[in-house]
């Protein structure tokens, strides 16, 4: 019995719950932990970044609810504030390991592909 593919099929259907569960965990973090700190800790600059016009020029599907949210969040200034950049480290890492999941999943489905494909019959 070839246990290449079995195994393969195993690891496609962790990664994907992976990614997904992580992309899920990262929206929680983005709109409740991240944006709630700010909003209870500096109020003003979390109105600037989700106050009307910020929502305006908003028009993509993201994980944080303004482009300018996205924007402080990814590469902003840490208002002197140690915390913000604490959260700003987790928020990222765990953004790139929800992406790091989905490339992933994309080498293991080439690993699948060329193992089923030079499979002798």
């Amino acid at each position: 019995m070839n246990w290449h593919i079995p195994v393969l099929d195993a690891v496609l259907v962790v990664l994907f719950v992976a990614g997904i569960l992580l992309g899920i965990a990262v929206t929680l973090f983005n709109h409740l932990v991240f944006a709630g700190y700010l909003r209870r800790a500096h109020p003003e600059v979390y109105r600037t970044l989700t106050g009307e016009e910020a929502r305006r020029r908003t028009g993509r599907l993201t994980s944080d609810s303004t482009e300018d949210m996205r924007r402080f969040r990814t590469r902003g200034d840490d208002l002197g504030d140690p915390q913000v950049a604490r959260l700003r480290r987790v928020s990222l890492g765990a953004t790139k390991a929800a992406v790091g999941c989905f490339v992933a999943i994309g080498a293991t489905i080439v690993i699948y592909v060329g193992l089923t494909v030079s499979r002798p019959r």
